[in-house]
């Protein structure tokens, strides 16, 4: 009994840990992106300073002001007061998101936390809403849980896979952009092929596309719901909404 009490109780403190996982910072001094463009091919590196008020990240000479909130990653430009939401870490299932050079958005389908390194990081799916829209017209189902079906990937602490600054006046159209290795202090802290890789099981939340039906309505996990409860949030077609 006391081997099941001890099992149990190391069990529930590493669940404990893991919910508690604390948030990891986009923002430390000398951080350093790694970029690979494609047409033309071309390698460049960005590099964060934070001994401003705000953070500075350098895309070649060119500065781009940033600060961190409530995990949330801000944005803005040389002499602008106006500020962009870079990244959003709060998303949940469902969510919409922006999508730059056009005006379908991208659909928050998978949050779960990824191990590199020995650190836990929280990763956000996202697949288009147009991609979704069409499945579900055909009568088929998405693999929402795989991330090379996935239009974007953000990872906490590290940005997108196509480059920490994905955002419009940076990116070359057409051009194909992923960020390759991620550096602070000179060590290697992540990589391109990580982004791939599995969830830890327990933080696997994912929403599939026969979810975004008008005829079902399901939880913020994703799991359907056949009786919603009064004053409940819930999705039905796409929507969070809260039950009457």
């Amino acid at each position: 009994m006391r081997h099941l009490f001890t099992f149990l109780f190391l069990t529930l403190g590493l669940q404990i840990a893991e919910a508690q996982e604390p948030y990891r910072s986009f923002l430390e001094e000398g951080k350093q992106w790694i970029i690979k463009r494609e047409i033309p091919e071309l390698v460049s590196t960005i590099v964060c300073k934070t001994d401003y008020p705000n953070a500075c990240i350098y895309v070649g000479e060119n500065p781009y002001f940033l600060r961190e909130e409530g995990g949330k990653v801000f944005l803005s430009e040389e002499n602008s007061d106006e500020e962009t939401v870079l990244y959003d870490f709060n998303l949940q299932l469902g969510d919409k998101w922006r999508e730059y050079f056009d005006e379908d958005k991208l659909i928050v389908v998978n949050l779960d936390t990824i191990e590199v390194n020995g650190i836990y990081r929280k990763r956000i799916g996202f697949i288009e809403e147009r991609r979704i829209d069409y499945y579900k017209s055909e009568g088929l189902v998405l693999d929402t849980g795989n991330p090379r079906k996935w239009a974007d990937c953000w990872v906490e602490g590290i940005g997108s896979w196509y480059s920490p600054m994905d955002y419009p006046g940076w990116c070359i159209i057409g051009a194909k952009v992923t960020l390759q290795q991620c550096y602070v202090n000179d060590e290697v802290v992540f990589t391109y092929d990580d982004f791939f890789k599995e969830g830890i099981t327990s933080n696997i939340s994912q929403l599939r596309n026969r979810d975004f039906s008008s005829d079902r309505i399901s939880d913020l996990q994703g799991r359907r719901v056949v009786n919603p409860q009064r004053g409940g949030l819930y999705i039905r077609d796409g929507r969070k909404y809260v039950a009457k």
